[in-house]
């Protein structure tokens, strides 16, 4: 599968199986403050768990990934389990996702958690929504690519008929 890029109209060759689809990048969404506005409450929240987040993937990263597999944990648990990575990783995040509504329950309750508690709950839900996709898009990519390898041998066995 080839990609290129046209730098003139910034539009996207890709051919696959020798046809040509032909489609233009989508605009980047940026998001600018301007120095001088003070973030409102809400901004500044988002902006902290972007920050949060992302510290807390390097953080968790020395402590997961082994030889270079960023899913060593989900793989391992699948096997153990007999079941897929994604799998696993969803029966890791159901555990956070129970807190998270035990939180709620308490919310009702009249009990207020700590923010500690809350940073905590959150962060570790949305790394794990990070991860799974992650891990579906990395599958999406390998079934492409043993798509494109099987429709590179079928058409290798028909020429080599020939």
């Amino acid at each position: 599968m080839n990609k290129k890029i046209n730098k003139k109209t910034k539009k996207k060759k890709q051919v696959v199986n020798k046809m040509t689809f032909t489609w233009k990048a989508p605009a980047k969404p940026t998001v600018t403050f301007l120095k001088d506005t003070p973030l409102s409450e809400f901004e500044k929240i988002v902006e902290e768990r972007i920050e949060k987040t992302k510290h807390l993937m390097l953080v968790k990263a020395k402590e997961y990934v082994r030889n270079n597999d960023r899913f060593h944990n989900f793989n391992r648990t699948a096997e153990m389990n007999r079941e897929t990575p994604t799998r696993a990783l969803h029966g890791m995040l159901s555990k956070h996702l129970v807190s998270y509504l035990d939180i709620l329950d308490d919310i009702d309750k009249g009990k207020m958690p700590s923010e500690e508690i809350v940073n905590e709950k959150f962060g570790d839900i949305i790394v794990y929504f990070h991860l799974q996709e992650a891990l579906i898009k990395t599958k999406i990519d390998k079934n492409k690519e043993d798509i494109n390898s099987l429709i590179r041998k079928i058409e290798q066995n028909k020429n080599d008929k020939r």
